[in-house]
């Protein structure tokens, strides 16, 4: 049985903006902002990208921007992941078009 993290939007759909003046500017970055860099470090955990890559698979979908099928997709995460993680930590990654 997997488990869905729920936001606490509230009634309309949005966090108030009291709560939005704090976020943070890029992904690696330490403004203070309690759980920012902990959250994203939780989205790149192994378990998540398997769970994506698996919904990715099941799905099916045609090529991406860059022309990558789904059949190419775990070749490449395996050879490059390290490096998109890292990206996506620091707040640099930047995708292929």
């Amino acid at each position: 049985m997997t488990r869905q993290l729920e936001l606490p939007l509230g009634e309309r759909g949005e966090a108030p903006r009291a709560e939005r003046s704090g976020e943070a500017s890029r992904a690696g970055s330490d403004d203070g902002c309690a759980g920012t860099d902990h959250l994203l470090e939780r989205v790149v955990e192994r378990g998540n990208l398997q769970r994506a890559l698996k919904r990715v698979q099941q799905n099916q979908g045609s090529p991406g921007g860059d022309g990558m099928t789904v059949d190419d997709l775990p070749g490449h995460l395996r050879e490059h992941w390290p490096t998109i993680k890292a990206q996506l930590l620091a707040g640099t990654y930047q995708p292929h078009q």
